[in-house]
């Protein structure tokens, strides 16, 4: 809907934020969210809202319209439809991919929390 998407994310600090982000936001291991969206931090949401605010008040056109571009490539893995396949994916069909290639990696390292990590996404946290 025209909307770009804003995420608060559990943690204290920028590199607090990065090791709980491939536990909450699906898709991390292919999806860089800073490329999409912005995200802050829980701490900064509820006790330093103004720097946050600012920056997103300073968004550029250009800048909202490359997210946007970004996240329109990206619709079907958020959104479910009817009929979908591997050939035509919905979310159903990202989910399932996500967590078959997250079961490879567990049974590859034995390590549940590098299964499910993603990049770095601290460095785009606003706060």
């Amino acid at each position: 809907g025209g909307c770009l998407p804003v995420f608060v994310v559990p943690g204290k600090t920028r590199k607090a934020v990065a090791p709980s982000l491939g536990t909450m936001l699906p898709y991390t291991r292919w999806l860089d969210y800073c490329s999409v969206s912005y995200l802050i931090s829980e701490h900064a949401a509820r006790t330093d809202l103004g720097p946050a605010l600012r920056r997103l008040a300073a968004v550029t056109a250009a800048e909202a319209a490359a997210k946007a571009a970004a996240l329109r490539a990206v619709h079907a893995a958020f959104t479910f439809r009817a009929g979908s396949s591997v050939g035509a994916p919905s979310a159903a069909e990202y989910v399932l991919g996500d967590i078959c290639a997250a079961a490879r990696r567990f049974r590859a390292t034995g390590d549940a929390t590098s299964a499910l990590a993603g990049g770095d996404l601290a460095s785009c946290t606003l706060g």
